[in-house]
């Protein structure tokens, strides 16, 4: 199933989508039809991982029809395609990581961010040999990750969590699957990855998870980004996508194999792969969305976890700068009007 698995491609690749757009981007915003106007509809832009798949409710349902909303889903196998289609002001809305946001911000893409449906809790995890059983126990042993990828990052985090030197690490470049199979095949000894090769391994009882996103929670998070004309201008329709958004997860919680149906469908698996995959996600309710939303100290509050990808995007030479706090790329206005309309 490559498609869904494009969500964990390479950071860089947000990097390389938007250099091949930026001598075209800025003429074609111009040249486009805007979706400014009440009569073009409202382009959702989506690549297919299940942080995002579930839109897919809101077509079958007629979701967007009840609200009243002119809306179209406009799906992207190829998470570059989709970048650079919202780059370009050819998509409204885009489903992104937070590298997507600060990459699309620091090209002078204006957008903010609406609405944080999903955290990672689990899909995404450090795994190891049977041989190694904590974090300690990777000093002096080859880790496989995909260098400068959201795998990277996570794994910088399991070192720095336990005062691990990465020096004292040994990193080869190399994708998840790989790495999975090498670890199977005893030929490597820590390896980042994500479901369904984590299922794979532990499986095959030639290892285990020893950190994850769970340990950072929030810090990979999946966000809903709309272009700032869209906001300016008809913001109205905006907020009843917000709403139908919700509707969305009030059906999945209330029809859930219906649901997994219809979403398993769309991204061209079985719903019993599908359902693997949701079990490392954490679906935000509204009011947790909000919190997300407030100052904190960890990764739960996303102006932490911005800052802590920010940090890396510049480390590892993706921005030429530092990207702007992340509390200025957020939109907060269409959340506080749903909770304050369905309060806990």
């Amino acid at each position: 199933m490559p498609h869904l698995f494009s969500r964990r491609s390479f950071i860089r690749s947000s990097a390389l989508a938007t250099a091949s757009t930026l001598i075209t981007a800025g003429c074609s915003r111009h040249n486009l039809s805007s979706s400014a106007s009440s009569d073009q509809p409202i382009r959702l832009g989506l690549n297919l991982w299940p942080g995002a798949i579930p839109w897919q409710i809101a077509e079958e349902q007629e979701l967007f029809k009840a609200a009243g909303i002119n809306a179209e889903i406009l799906w992207f196998q190829v998470l570059g395609d989709q970048i650079n289609a919202f780059n370009a002001g050819k998509i409204d809305i885009a489903n992104l990581t937070l590298n997507d946001l600060f990459m699309s911000n620091s090209n002078g893409v204006p957008c903010k961010l609406i609405l944080m449906p999903d955290v990672s809790a689990g899909a995404d995890a450090i795994v190891a040999s049977n041989s190694i059983n904590s974090v300690q126990d990777f000093v002096g042993k080859q880790a496989g990750v995909e260098v400068a990828t959201i795998g990277h990052l996570l794994f910088l985090q399991a070192l720095a969590h336990n005062g691990i030197d990465p020096q004292s690490v040994p990193m080869v470049n190399m994708a998840a699957d790989a790495a999975i199979g090498a670890i199977i095949a005893g030929k490597l000894d820590v390896a980042y990855s994500y479901d369904p090769f984590i299922t794979q391994l532990l499986n095959s009882g030639k290892g285990n998870v020893v950190f994850s996103s769970k340990d950072v929670p929030g810090l990979i998070a999946d966000t809903v980004v709309a272009q700032q004309s869209l906001l300016d201008h008809r913001s109205a329709e905006v907020q009843k996508l917000v709403d139908v958004w919700h509707q969305v997860l009030d059906f999945r919680n209330q029809h859930q194999q219906e649901a997994y149906a219809i979403e398993a469908k769309r991204a061209g698996v079985s719903v019993e792969d599908y359902a693997t995959l949701q079990k490392g996600l954490e679906w935000l309710t509204p009011q947790q969305t909000l919190e997300t939303f407030k100052p904190g100290d960890t990764t739960r509050s996303l102006l932490h976890a911005g800052k802590v990808v920010a940090d890396f995007m510049v480390e590892q030479k993706l921005l030429q700068t530092t990207p702007p706090d992340i509390a200025t790329l957020i939109d907060n206005r269409f959340m506080q009007d749903y909770v304050s309309r369905h309060p806990a």
